[in-house]
């Protein structure tokens, strides 16, 4: 005999990375699914222009798509991605150097990388190419 095990969702996995969906040229937002405030409502551990800071999970969903790109595999996973991620709070946000993405990467793997980043410079520098090949530069005839 055997059983299959239905898991049905209840609401974010605490310590996992969720990943809200946007529309270009807004770029995604992830971040780390926070301890639940007293009412049992999850928080969401974020970097933000302000800095790192805990926000209520569902304000800063805004009733977007999200979805999950990493589950820690363990308590004690678990625990290490919290304390890394609680270790930030109010540290400065840098769009190079400590934007949202580096910031989650950074307290999943260690490695601070932002693939969007790298998407929006390289569209950057695409459009500047352009702009320059075509004349737009403002000169006049």
């Amino acid at each position: 005999m055997s059983y299959r095990l239905t898991v049905q969702y209840t609401g974010p996995v605490l310590g996992s990375v969720v990943r809200f969906r946007s529309f270009w040229p807004r770029p995604d937002h992830p971040g780390i699914v926070g301890i639940p405030l007293p009412d049992g409502m999850p928080t969401l551990v974020h970097q933000i222009p302000s800095g790192v800071q805990v926000a209520v999970f569902e304000h800063v969903r805004e009733g977007r798509r999200f979805e999950y790109i990493w589950i820690p595999s363990s308590p004690e996973q678990r625990n290490a991605v919290w304390d890394r991620a609680y270790s930030q709070l109010g540290q400065p946000y840098n769009v190079f150097s400590a934007n949202c993405e580096q910031f989650v990467s950074w307290v999943v793997s260690g490695k601070p990388e932002s693939p969007q980043l790298g998407t929006y410079l390289g569209v950057g520098v695409l459009g500047l190419l352009l702009w320059g090949l075509w004349g737009l530069g403002g000169e006049t005839a």
